[in-house]
């Protein structure tokens, strides 16, 4: 995830190293972020695969049918037998389950929210240190100006 963040910060430097400046507003940087980060798209399908998954509390068993013929229990040689079978669980598994599938869904949608939140602070955290180091630079071109205006002045006095 640290790669992916450090991409994105590199081809905006580049970008604007190559072509004319643009300006990105730090919401504008997390929105991009959020929106092109794989991990933020996988916790979102996962979101939507537990509501898909909620459907499944209430899931009876499929009918059992088999049949049986010839001789299997008595004299007679042409002995029939058919059994239809269902199995039906205890009650309240089904509201367990669907309990289950609740919380899964509230743990997606947490996971996906504390994955937003950690990509918003980690560009937050870049974006600030761009723009400490971009203030840093210029401060330290006028320092530098102020240096040469000062060794010309020592210069012309030497």
């Amino acid at each position: 995830m640290k790669y992916i963040l450090l991409i994105f910060v590199f081809v905006a430097i580049c970008s604007s190293a190559f072509a004319q400046e643009t300006v990105i507003t730090l919401r504008d940087a997390v929105e991009q972020a959020i929106a092109n980060n794989p991990a933020i798209q996988s916790a979102t399908l996962e979101t939507s695969r537990q509501m898909a998954l909620k459907k499944t509390a209430f899931e009876l068993p499929k009918t059992d049918v088999s049949m049986m013929y010839g001789q299997y229990n008595s004299i007679q040689k042409t002995d029939n037998n058919l059994t239809l079978t269902q199995g039906i669980p205890f009650p309240t598994l089904f509201g367990k389950l669907n309990g289950l599938n609740k919380a899964m869904i509230t743990s997606a949608v947490l996971k996906e929210n504390v994955s937003k939140n950690e990509l918003a602070f980690q560009v937050k955290q870049v974006f600030n240190q761009l723009l400490y180091l971009k203030l840093r630079h210029q401060s330290l071109l006028q320092q530098d100006s102020l240096l040469s205006d000062l060794l010309k002045i020592a210069n012309l006095q030497y």
